[in-house]
Order: structure tokens, then sequence, then C-alpha cells
């Protein structure tokens, strides 16, 4: 029966309505999709926010790592999480960061896991660590590649996913987790884990770049060890635990002799590489709980507990003196350092300040004593500590308070008295102690590096002083006024500008001023000091090598040594009558000077027979107190009117210093 136009009708309508059905259906399907996508998609975002706020929060990096395998086991629904480490070997190494629903169940895989290291390549980590991605194992039982095979099928382990924990390119550790069905890969699981590695790795860089900038804190950046501010933390915890205790706590200061001439000399890459090999050297000898730290330059200090007593400290203290008895290999040759150490005992009542320094006093009584020594604080040596310290602390106000003063001692030509120059001493005029000795000052304002503010100071006044007397006395003026230059002055490379600067300011003629160093100091950096003094001549000013006879030069050291002037030691002069080697010491330096062209002063003549033995041995001038004792200026200028320039060899000084 053929169909009617309501059939047709309704077969349309029927037809639309499906349609409908479907498309709605397929809506619905869509819709649901996107909202179980945007769901987990939240839930994704909600577990990187979670690691993220812990990688901010948490104490350390294992605490994270706890955290974010909870996490990720909750979101996968995978019940078991281990943590792998890469170690120092290269190796995957198991760590005890687990996360397990059923420790029974897992106890055997677990014992296995952390017993197992797994080389690049081996195992689920090692492949992951090799590849540098994530690896989805469906059955752990079947894969050939998985060492623990036979007690994952004991707990009924079977799927497994891992992901690198990347810090950089570089992989720190390995995330694990198990199922107890097989899973398919799921390529959406592994990209999510590979965000959590990557926030993870940059956790550990963060932490690697703080704890990279306290440890540059707290430690020597030449040979690592701690520094003055971490030993100083060190000793203040052991003194409050060595008053719960029994047994002692020594502090050992050491100093390297001459180590700033092997730097002078041959330069501070060969210097750094000798105090590199000192440092080894000192921590070969120390015990695990003993804290060795550099102080700065070249000096060391050494913190050691538990120790029996005071002769347990004095044989660590020869045992670090050994230590030195063989030389330093450097790219610059060998070179034989030794050490000045101080030891320092804490009683219950020590303090961390007053150990070390006590410690340092007593390595300065080791260098005065000869230096390559030991030496044990005292009672003694604290006060004379303590007086350093307050002198230290009042000489630093000296010249601003204007307590300093120049004192002058003629020099004189032995044939005729003439007052041929005088030299400046300094003088400090302190407030309460009145005058003070410069054997007592002098070596702490160049300890301190004061007389470089305070060398200034000398220079520029006895330049002043040179340009009163030509305007006074003129023709008569008792100059060059001759001004010790110290080590450190000697070392400043700014020193030629400073004495060039001050000679113009002042108006002086170099002519009237010469310049006078040590022996010992020359010689201790010949290099160094032989370009300054060309430079310091070349102005037109004298130089003098004082003490000479004391500091061990050779003829070849002073051949090469620019200087005009050479100041035979007082101590030979003065045992001219009683000591024949000393006149014979005193004609080799005459001999050897007029040889090479230069004037020979001997210094400290006290009486008329010394001056008279110095002259009949060729010495042309001298110095001392047989002639006079340091004046002030109007002093000076004084005698050298009434005696017109001129001081009797013959003459007997006043037995009292003018000062």
């Amino acid at each position: 029966m053929p169909p009617t136009a309501l059939d047709e009708r309704e077969a349309r309508l029927r037809r639309r309505l499906e349609r409908e059905r479907r498309t709605r259906r397929e809506a619905e399907q869509i819709s649901e999709g996107a909202t179980r996508a945007l769901f987990e998609r939240q839930q994704e975002l909600a577990l990187l926010e979670a690691i993220a706020t812990a990688a901010n929060e948490a104490a350390n990096l294992n605490d994270v790592i706890q955290l974010t395998i909870r996490r990720v086991c909750a979101h996968t629904g995978f019940p078991i999480g281990h943590a792998y480490l890469l170690g120092s070997s290269g190796e995957v190494e198991p760590t005890v960061i687990w996360q397990v629903d059923d420790r029974a169940r897992v106890a055997a895989f677990r014992r296995v896991t952390e017993a197992t290291s797994l080389a690049v390549g081996r195992g689920l980590p090692g492949r992951v660590v090799e590849s540098g991605r994530p690896v989805w194992v469906e059955d752990v039982t079947r894969d050939s590649n998985f060492p623990r095979a036979a007690e994952a099928a004991e707990a009924g382990i079977r799927g497994a996913f891992a992901f690198p924990i990347l810090a950089g390119p570089q992989t720190e550790g390995v995330l694990e987790f198990f199922s107890y069905r097989e899973m398919r890969s799921d390529d959406g699981v592994l990209h999510l884990m590979t965000q959590i590695g990557t926030q993870l790795g940059r956790l550990i860089e963060r932490t690697r770049a703080q704890e990279r900038i306290a440890h540059q804190a707290t430690h020597d950046a030449l040979t690592g060890l701690p520094s003055r501010v971490l030993f100083q933390d060190r000793l203040s915890h052991a003194l409050r635990r060595r008053r719960n205790a029994k047994t002692s706590i020594a502090v050992c200061f050491i100093d390297l002799d001459r180590f700033k001439s092997v730097n002078d000399t041959f330069g501070h890459g060969v210097g750094d590489e000798l105090l590199e090999q000192a440092a080894e050297r000192l921590r070969s000898v120390l015990r695990p709980a003993d804290t060795i730290a550099r102080m700065g330059g070249d000096e060391f200090v050494i913190l050691c507990e538990e120790l029996s007593g005071e002769r347990e400290a004095v044989r660590l203290a020869e045992r670090l003196q050994r230590l030195f008895s063989e030389p330093f290999a450097t790219r610059g040759g060998e070179h034989m350092v030794n050490a000045s150490i101080g030891v320092a005992i804490g009683d219950e009542n020590a303090d961390a300040e007053t150990l070390v320094r006590d410690a340092d006093s007593a390595m300065y009584r080791a260098k005065e004593r000869g230096r390559g020594r030991y030496e044990l604080c005292d009672d003694e040596m604290r006060r004379r500590a303590i007086r350093r310290a307050q002198t230290e602390q009042a000489l630093s106000r000296a010249l601003e308070n204007d307590e300093l003063d120049l004192h002058f001692q003629p020099i004189v030509a032995l044939g005729s008295g003439e007052i041929t120059a005088v030299e400046a001493l300094l003088r400090w005029h302190h407030p309460e102690h009145g005058l003070i000795d410069p054997e007592e000052f002098i070596p702490i304002a160049e300890e301190s590096g004061q007389i470089i503010p305070i060398g200034a100071w000398v220079l520029r006044e006895a330049c002043r002083q040179a340009v009163r007397w030509r305007a006074h006395l003129g023709a008569k003026a008792p100059t060059p006024i001759t001004v010790n230059l110290s080590a450190r002055q000697l070392g400043l490379p700014e020193l030629t500008e400073v004495v060039e600067r001050t000679l113009q300011e002042t108006g002086c003629a170099p002519a009237d001023l010469a310049l006078e160093l040590t022996e010992s100091t020359a010689v201790s950096s010949e290099a160094l000091s032989s370009d300054t003094l060309e430079k310091l001549r070349a102005l037109g000013v004298r130089v003098l090598l004082d003490d000479f006879g004391t500091g061990y030069s050779s003829l070849n050291h002073i051949r090469h040594l620019p200087i005009d002037t050479i100041k035979i030691d007082g101590s030979f002069v003065r045992e001219l009558r009683s000591r024949q080697e000393a006149k014979v010491i005193v004609r080799a330096i005459v001999g050897m000077a007029a040889a090479l062209g230069l004037d020979v002063i001997a210094e400290g003549a006290e009486s008329e027979e010394q001056a008279l033995l110095a002259s009949e041995l060729g010495c042309e001038f001298a110095q001392g107190y047989h002639f006079a004792h340091p004046m002030p200026a109007a002093e000076l200028e004084t005698l050298v009117n009434r005696e017109r320039n001129h001081l009797n060899p013959n003459r007997k000084a006043p037995t009292e210093p003018s000062a």
C-alpha cells in the first residue's frame, strides 16, 4: 500500500527527532569530556601548586620529596612510591623515603630496594637516569631489566612508572611508583610527572645556590677552610660544651715565617699555591673533630677540643712544627717556610675572643724569640697583650691629637766633626704616660698598619723642618734629614708618588731628604725594593741601608741595591774594643763599601774610643750618643749655631738625652 503524505511526514519527524537526540548525546559527551578534562587539569594544577608551596616552606629537600611522593600516589592511584638519589659514585642510590599502603605486604620488596644501588641504565631508576625522561613499565614481573622482579611478584606489584628530578640537564634523582595491577602507559601522567621533576630540580638548584652563598660567607675562597667568623662561632660553642666537661680546649695560632718574601718575590700566584699547600699539611695532622681556619694573609688558627691538658697541647704544637721541616714545591721553585705558633689553653672562664687573643700573643712571642718555634701563653703574656691593645688604641688617636713629635740626631764626619746630616726619630708624648719608648709603639704601628699614615706624617714634617732650617741657617743647615721607611711603606706601589708630592707641597729640595731602610727589609723583597729605590733616587733623594750586618744579605744583594750609604749596625761598633771579630767585620764592610762607591756611617758610637776605632777602620761618618742624643729641632738649631755646625769627635755629649 503506497505511503500516504501523513506517513512521510511522520517518518521525517522520526528522523529529525533521532538527529536531535544524537546531537544532544554528542553535546553531552563533549560537555562531560570537557568538564572531566577541566577537573583533571585543576587537579594537576593543585598538585603542582602543592609541591611548589612545599618547596618554598619545607625545611629540607627530603621533606619536599616525601610530600611529592604522597601527593603523586594520591593523584595517580598508585599505592607505592619511593625515591632514589644520584650518589657521588655516579650510581643511583636508594633512600628511606617511601609512601606505602600496606607495609607488611611490601616489606620484602622494600628491604631489597633499600639494599640495591643501580648503575646508569640498570633497572627502572637506571633507565630513567640514562634517558633523562620518564619510563613506564606495564608489568615489572615480566621486565628483563628489573632486578627486583622476584620481590615485586611476591608483593603482587605489577605496573610501574618513574621520572627524573632534573636540575638543568643533570638528573639528581628518580621517583618511582608501583601499582598492584598491570597499567597501560599514560602520556598525560608522564607529561605531568616531567613537570614535577623539573619543579623539584629547580628546588635543588636554588638550595645549592643558597648553600654556595652560605659557604662563601663562612669559608676562605682560596683554601676552602672556615673563615674567622665560622671559627669564632665554633669556638664559642666548644667553650660552652667545655664548661660541662673535664677535658681542655686549646687554640693554636700559626703564622708562616718569610711568606711575605715569597709572595713579594715570586708573585701572588706562587704565594697562593704555598698557602693552599700549607692548609693541606695542617689538615693532614688534625683529628676529625678539630677545626682549622684561615684568619687572613698567612695566618691560620686551629681549635682542638677534648685534650687531656697542657702536655697534649704541646705535643700538637710540636707536630705542627714538624709539618714545616720540608720545603714547599711550587711553580716558583722550592721554598723553606717555617711557622711561628702560639698556643693558648682555655679554662672554665675563657671566652672565644680572649682565647684567640692569647694564642695570637703567644705567636708574637715565638716570633720575637727567633721564629720557627712555638710558645705557650702565660699570665705575663696576657698582661702584655692587654697593654699592646691599649697602646694600639691610643696610637690610633695620637696623630689627630697632635701627640707625635720629631727629634733629630746628628750624623758627624769623623775627620772634621762637621754635622753632615741628621736622622729624624719619632717620639710619642702620651697624655697620661708621658714619653713612650719607640721600641714599644713602632712595632705595633707596623703590625696594625698605622705606620702608613704615621710614616706619611713623619716624611711631611721632616721636609718642612728641612725647609725651615734652610731658611734660618742657610749653608749651615744640618741636612739632609734621613727618614726611616718601614717595610709596609716600601711595599706601597704609590710610595714614589707620595715622596714626590710631599717634596713639591713642602718646597723641600730632594737633596735635603734621605730615606733609610733596614737591611732585612731591603733583602726580604730585593726585586721590589730595587725597583722602588731606583725611582726614589731618580727624584734626587739619597738612600741609606740601616742596621747593616744583621740582615743576612750577601755582596750580591748589596751590589744590586740602588743605595748611597751603608750604616753599620751599632752592635758591631760597640764591640770594636772587646771582640776582634767585630773589627774584622767592620773592616770588611768598609772595604766592600769602598769598592761599590758607597759611604759608611758607624752607628751607635757611645764613646770617644769607639769613634776613634771606627775612624781607624775606615769609617768616615758616625752617629751616636758620644756626639749627641736625639733632640728637638730648636735645640739642634741652637747647637748648630753654637758649634758652627761642627762637633768635636773627641767631645763628650751630655749623659742624659735632651728629650
